[in-house]
């Protein structure tokens, strides 16, 4: 066994497909934002591409994110 394989190992689970959207398209323009949680798996850097006008409207928004190196 690699140590990849040791430490990402097999998916047990089947892949399902899931709806996204963007959180400048969720949020109304000019939306009160307080708070951002993510634990996406590696795709945080991705979410937050789609909410810069979210994070521009609210800049004292708080962002919780859960990071995993892994991923």
């Amino acid at each position: 066994m690699s140590i990849i394989e040791h430490i990402r190992p097999k998916r047990i689970a089947p892949i399902r497909a899931v709806n996204i959207v963007a959180l400048d398209d969720y949020f109304k323009p000019g939306e009160r934002v307080d708070l951002i949680k993510m634990d996406i798996q590696g795709y945080e850097l991705h979410a937050l591409r789609g909410a810069n006008r979210v994070l521009t409207d609210n800049p004292s928004a708080k962002l919780l994110l859960e990071l995993w190196p892994m991923a």
